[in-house]
């Protein structure tokens, strides 16, 4: 791919806002990415800081509502297996996802953590 503003130099990279091939000349690099010089750094930037906030938080929307669900469905297995009619596979059905709704909801902490 060649430079968008140089047509003969080759790209070193692509800018994330507007997709551009960039030489060395015209790329400004940012913390994770690169952007046009002088023209798309603060668009950027500011999806830089949205993907930090919102991916990359230890408590997000994920891992909030996989316990969530995960609480719903164990509170249904509950009065479910605790009825006074026989027990059923519904019962059962319901404890394993809210097993697996915790066991999500674990994984993907463990996920934003990382190795230590």
């Amino acid at each position: 791919m060649m430079c968008f503003n140089h047509h003969k130099k080759n790209s070193v990279g692509i800018c994330k806002h507007c997709g551009r091939g960039l030489c060395e000349a015209c790329v400004s690099p940012l913390q994770e990415s690169v952007a046009c010089k002088d023209r798309c750094e603060n668009h950027v930037r500011r999806l830089e800081q949205f993907v930090n906030k919102a991916v990359l938080s230890r408590y997000n929307t994920t891992f909030v509502g996989s316990m969530l669900v995960g609480l719903l469905m164990a509170v249904l297995g509950f009065f479910v297996s605790s009825s006074e009619y026989p027990s059923s596979p519904y019962d059962m059905i319901l404890w394993i996802f809210a097993g697996l709704f915790f066991l999500n909801a674990l994984r993907y902490l463990g996920q934003r953590n990382g190795p230590k």
